[in-house]
């Protein structure tokens, strides 16, 4: 950057003063006489002067990033965007002067630049060195102005996102504490607009120009209306009213004449883009706002209140399935094994060994075995038409299914191994009030709790906010053991202060059958899995003779486009976690009121 501004800032003294002083008889470029069109109008003067501002953008780029400055932040701004309308006046100035003193016309092709045509004229003689370090100059400070937009975009899409104007993923930091979200989604923004353009970035400009003037009056507009708020309590706001006012006119009209006069050179994206991208961000904000909504009401539970039924789909009566009957039977006596009766022989005897095998059990293992006529083909329509209807039987019960899972590292190595426990779990997450519990059995079958008085529950309960998913998790795991811990994984110091003041006066309120134990995690590098899952492998390795159960509180959102406005953590964590072995996984979805209104059912 003072490698081009001092090359530039000697062009134009150097420019001037053969120009001016030893009078310098350029070399003038002749060009075929094009006869005009149309006569000096007053949109002609329009145009031109709309063009012209098109060289001052780029000051926005200093009221965007003034939270970077250091305090005073207002002051500092103000000092270099001063020094930053001095530099660019002189220089634009200076090298409007050269080009009309040494007859430089722009060359149709673009090449080489006006500028170029300048440097190459002012440096010549015993200066000839100096316009190849100008031109290499002017290279580097086009690819750091390039970098500019890299810089503020991901800060302002932060901010954005801070207001719930753009998804929240924009405002989270990567391992490298930067937006990482923000610099991916520009490059692949930026890559897309050279490929429709393509790489012509004279063409790019308008779509720029449009855009930039567009902020400029609204950000001018929103002042004027600020100091006219003012009016009465403010000394000498006209004066800061007027500037405003002449600065969002200014603009205003320098945006009307690039979108006439460029409409079909591309400023039509941008004349149509930004309503649409309006639209957008509100939706997006009214969507962020019912969350909000529905994620702050509270709903009274207690755990005593929380009455357990348990549904086991069972296909063969395996060591899988008989461990998860004995978890279901060791929270409650409500329990049913479920299967359906495609296969005749095969459901007879299945019956067969059932009754053999619960006649080896005591009366508190005991567990009864449904077999369902299948009325359609789809085994997961027959699995789910029997718990819609046990749910609708038993509303003020918690009905809880229960899935076996295959110790499988890889996703794909589930999905070939159980397709249809996947199926059934991705119908199910979409039934409102059904917790779905997934088990995946330990590596070695000797340590293998078949029986309900064998499993020792204990529950780790991530949570984000104490809000109302997160406190109907824990009441859910206090309902069934006492060793529950709630896991927060902090980013800072702050936020760890603010979790553990909000905690000390959430456990004031609870009886002490319900007071729950909080464990802030610390993640230097912004992570939310790693620590997470690091803590959880630690608890599991420490208390191996436990059946330690993950309880992850998820929002389902209602339509199918509000998905990318969250962050999917508890997805990721839930995949996570099925690969390992041991551990238990259920998943208590919250479902917004709109949802639940549109499929005719009454809110929880």
């Amino acid at each position: 950057t003072y490698i081009f501004i001092g090359s530039a800032l000697l062009l134009i003294t150097v420019g001037f003063f053969k120009s001016f002083v030893l009078q310098h008889d350029p070399v003038i470029v002749h060009f075929h006489y094009v006869a005009a069109t149309e006569s000096l109008s007053l949109f002609l003067i329009l145009r031109s002067f709309a063009a012209g501002c098109a060289a001052l953008t780029g000051t926005e780029a200093i009221s965007n990033g003034i939270p970077a400055f250091k305090k005073p932040e207002a002051h500092n701004a103000a000092t270099t965007l001063t020094w930053m309308v001095v530099i660019l006046g002189t220089l634009f100035i200076g090298t409007t002067v050269l080009a009309m003193s040494y007859h430089i016309e722009a060359i149709p092709s673009g090449n080489p630049t006006v500028i170029g045509q300048i440097a190459q004229q002012v440096f010549s003689g015993p200066l000839f060195f100096m316009f190849p370090v100008f031109q290499l100059a002017t290279l580097f400070i086009l690819t750091l102005a390039a970098n500019t937009s890299y810089a503020d975009f991901p800060r302002l899409s932060s901010l954005l996102a801070r207001d719930h104007f753009l998804p929240h993923q924009f405002a989270f930091r990567g391992d490298r504490l930067a937006f990482s979200i923000g610099i991916v989604c520009l490059a692949m923004l930026a890559s897309l607009l050279l490929v429709i353009f393509q790489g012509d970035t004279t063409s790019l400009i308008n779509l720029y120009a449009v855009g930039v003037f567009m902020s400029f009056t609204l950000s001018q507009g929103g002042m004027v209306r600020h100091w006219w708020r003012l009016r009465s309590v403010k000394k000498g706001w006209w004066r800061s009213f007027a500037i405003n006012g002449l600065g969002a006119l200014t603009t205003l009209l320098v945006a009307l004449v690039i979108s006439f006069t460029k409409f079909l050179s591309g400023a039509w994206i941008v004349v149509i883009l930004i309503p649409l991208l309006v639209v957008m961000f509100l939706g997006i904000h009214r969507h962020y706002l019912h969350v909000e909504r529905e994620r702050t009401t509270e709903i009274p539970m207690r755990p005593k209140d929380i009455r357990h039924r348990f549904i086991v789909p069972v296909a063969h009566l395996n060591p899988a399935a008989k461990r998860s009957l004995a978890y279901a039977r060791s929270i409650t006596q409500e329990v049913t094994a479920l299967h359906v009766a495609h296969d005749r022989r095969e459901a007879d005897a299945l019956r067969a060994a059932w009754e053999e095998w619960q006649s080896t059990l005591s009366e508190r293992d005991c567990v009864q075995l449904a077999l369902v006529e299948p009325e359609h083909r789809s085994l997961v329509r027959c699995l789910l038409d029997y718990i819609d209807a046990m749910q609708l039987q038993y509303a003020n019960e918690t009905l809880t299914v229960m899935l076996p899972e295959v110790a499988e590292v890889t996703p794909l190595g589930r999905l070939l191994h159980t397709p249809i426990i996947l199926q059934l779990k991705a119908r199910l997450f979409f039934r409102p009030a059904i917790v779905v519990t997934n088990l995946t059995p330990p590596t070695e079958e000797s340590v293998l709790a078949l029986r309900a008085k064998e499993i020792h529950h204990r529950f780790i309960v991530p949570i984000a906010a104490l809000d109302r998913p997160s406190l109907q998790s824990l009441a859910y795991a206090r309902s069934i053991a006492a060793h529950v811990t709630a896991a927060h994984v902090a980013m800072d110091e702050q936020e760890v202060k603010e979790m553990q003041s909000k905690w000390e006066r959430l456990q004031k309120h609870l009886a002490p059958e319900e007071e729950t134990y909080l464990v802030v995690i610390g993640s230097p590098y912004r992570s939310l899995l790693r620590p997470l899952l690091a803590y959880i492998d630690t608890v599991h390795a420490m208390y191996p003779e436990d059946t330690l159960t993950v309880i992850l509180p998820e929002f389902v959102v209602a339509h199918w486009w509000e998905y990318p406005l969250h962050n999917q953590t508890a997805f990721q964590l839930k995949t996570a976690l099925l690969g390992r072995p041991g551990i238990a996984v259920t998943d208590i979805p919250q479902h917004l009121r709109r949802e639940l209104r549109e499929i005719g059912m009454a809110t929880p």
